[in-house]
């Protein structure tokens, strides 16, 4: 990507996408222009673009495949709707930056990876957590040489999720949040090891469901 274009953005999905334009976009107007967004939610997708001063509001996906002075589709709809919207984007030849999990198998991952290789545009995964002062310095020592060689990591991260997150109807279901929690919040401690430490060899893991009734 040149450093001197300015890209043209469609968020697709207001709910975290509203976060996407707040911390990603607005900070960075040198880069991007949130161009269109696109929910089927037109009450709460009215609010966000008046708030941001985005005219194009759609509720079709294929709508803004079709409009060729669009840069970059931002995913940020439920889990289920990854694959297909990516697998679309990249075949339409868009930038494609996806909430996580990015999709619901490794087949899928190898699918999406071949069809990067063959589009015009780049996939990004939503891995924040990678670009964070602290990680990027961890990452710089250990990359000198100056930490030595890593051999055990351990993480604990702490979410409260209690029913009214649960309420909304794709979440905890195998089918519509591909995973739960090891997918959606967990994943980004997963990327950090493997950023940090290098490839997984071997593995190990255990879950449970202790306190909200639901699938996962």
């Amino acid at each position: 990507m040149s450093d001197s274009k300015i890209f043209n953005v469609a968020v697709i999905g207001v709910g975290i996408g509203r976060s996407h334009i707040v911390e990603g976009y607005e900070t960075n107007k040198d880069k991007y222009r949130v161009l269109a967004l696109c929910d089927l939610n037109v009450e709460r997708m009215t609010p966000i673009a008046d708030e941001f001063g985005v005219e194009r509001r759609l509720t079709s996906f294929d709508d803004v495949l079709d409009m060729d002075d669009i840069d970059v589709i931002d995913i940020c709809t439920p889990p289920m709707l990854h694959y297909p919207m990516v697998m679309a984007a990249l075949k339409a030849g868009k930038h494609v930056i996806c909430e996580k999990p990015l999709v619901g198998s490794l087949s899928q991952v190898d699918e999406v990876i071949a069809q990067e290789k063959v589009s015009k545009g780049k996939l990004m995964p939503v891995f924040q957590y990678r670009f964070g002062d602290g990680i990027e310095q961890a990452k710089a020592i250990i990359d000198a040489g100056l930490a030595g060689k890593p051999y055990v990591g351990t993480v604990e991260t702490l979410w409260t999720r209690g029913p009214d997150y649960y309420a909304v109807p794709w979440r905890g279901k195998w089918a519509t949040e591909l995973g739960g929690v090891l997918m959606t919040h967990a994943i980004h401690q997963h990327d950090l090891f493997t950023y940090l430490m290098g490839d997984i060899k071997r593995l190990f893991g255990r879950v449970a469901t202790r306190v909200n009734d639901i699938e996962v």
